[in-house]
């Protein structure tokens, strides 16, 4: 026996079979997580969305519900793995680079963004979920990208100038940073292409969508949001990228959440990476040192961004989104401490 609803987004006809009353589904439709209701009648209808039967040795007897994938040490791991194909492969990156000169600088960027589509791929396969449940792409409000675009310039003043205080404070060069400004510099349009564009989406695929899938199952949002983030700013492995991609993380976890889409994450990390592209070319290392007469100057500005990303939030609030999805969590790790 089924149970049959209509989604309340778009109207369309739903009909789930191992579904109860209170547990959501994803419209294959419009793309939006809904609860079964209290209103859904039964029906023998074949279901029309893919749900998980019990096997038949167990059917009807009391089983330990299998808990989403990933969890955080899971997520550890994975990234871990990522890390490590990344290390190896660099290393015969290196011993290339010896016996042909045009491999330095462009196979280790290659061979990283390689390791995290693996990444990516098994740890879809590792949810069993749909593409459209771990990848939700379906529309967002054109209106909201006034606000976000907002509070993406006041959080980005931000995060510049703490890269500043940074610099200033831990002036050392890293291995890692100088063999992405090589590439820049020896190939400016595959560069670009890497930061810019196959950087951002495999990231978000991975953090944004594989991670707070599984994430937002198990923890409260908030502990997701925070969790994600963490990994994020953690596998920029650059110290002075730490923070400033933890910082990121948040902002890009909460425009996710609230909009549905991973679209507006992946816009979103574009827009910070085209600018980071841009420093990378055109801003001498000279110049992130702070002199102690510019002091005020950077004071105020940084007050400027905060201003900005106030404000940003605050509209973001108030403007509701024309179609919001909501991603379904954890409720009972919604109203618990851990």
């Amino acid at each position: 026996m089924s149970l049959a609803f209509n989604c309340p987004i778009c109207g369309e006809r739903i009909v789930v079979r191992y579904l109860k009353v209170g547990e959501t589904a994803l419209c294959r439709s419009c793309g939006s997580y809904v609860q079964v209701p209290t209103t859904a009648t039964t029906t023998d209808e074949d279901s029309t969305l893919i749900d998980t039967p019990l096997p038949e040795a167990t059917r009807g007897a009391t089983t330990k519900p299998r808990k989403p994938y990933p969890g955080f040490l899971q997520a550890v791991g994975l990234l871990m793995l990522i890390l490590l194909g990344s290390f190896l492969l660099g290393i015969i990156n290196g011993f290339l680079a010896l016996l042909w000169k045009h491999v330095d600088g462009v196979l280790i960027p290659f061979c990283t963004h390689l390791i995290i589509a693996l990444g990516v791929w098994i740890g879809y396969r590792k949810t069993k979920a749909s593409l459209r449940e771990v990848f939700p792409i379906g529309p967002f409000p054109m209106i909201m990208l006034i606000p976000l675009l907002v509070t993406f310039i006041g959080v980005a003043i931000l995060r510049f100038q703490l890269i500043m205080v940074i610099k200033t404070l831990y002036p050392l060069s890293n291995f890692m940073e100088q063999e992405w400004v090589n590439m820049v510099r020896k190939n400016f349009l595959l560069g670009g292409v890497y930061i810019i564009i196959i950087g951002p989406v495999l990231e978000e695929l991975l953090f944004r969508g594989v991670f707070l899938y599984g994430f937002l199952r198990r923890y409260s949002t908030t502990r997701a949001i925070f969790l994600s983030s963490l990994l994020f700013g953690l596998f920029h492995l650059i110290p002075v990228q730490v923070i400033n991609s933890f910082l990121l993380g948040l902002l890009l976890a909460w425009w996710y959440i609230r909009i549905g889409s991973i679209r507006i994450a992946i816009l979103g990390h574009v827009l910070n990476n085209l600018i980071a592209f841009a420093i990378l070319l055109w801003i001498n290392d000279k110049c992130i040192f702070i002199p102690g007469r510019l002091i005020p100057v950077y004071l105020a500005v940084s007050c400027l961004g905060l201003i900005i990303a106030l404000v940003g939030v605050l509209l973001t609030t108030i403007v509701p989104p024309v179609r919001l999805c909501t991603l379904p969590t954890n409720p009972k790790a919604v109203t618990s401490s851990g």
